[in-house]
């Protein structure tokens, strides 16, 4: 197996939709995954948790209130 390698502030990540942020964080947190950041409200509606894949690089889920977001 090859060396995890560390997120470089400002890399791009992937970023997953989701329809519930606070149910996704929990099964992260359960199945033992890095959290880089979050989760957070944002000013423009939505919810957002950045996390770490097993290689070590950034993805992230968003959770968006749509009539906030409109």
């Amino acid at each position: 197996m090859g060396q995890i390698r560390e997120a470089k502030k400002g890399e791009p990540c992937i970023n997953f939709l989701v329809e519930d942020l606070d149910k996704a964080y929990n099964r992260l947190l359960e199945k033992g995954v890095k959290i880089i950041d979050g989760p957070k409200d944002t000013l423009w509606g939505s919810r957002i948790l950045t996390f770490m894949d097993p290689d070590g690089y950034t993805l992230q889920l968003t959770e968006i209130n749509w009539r906030k977001y409109f």
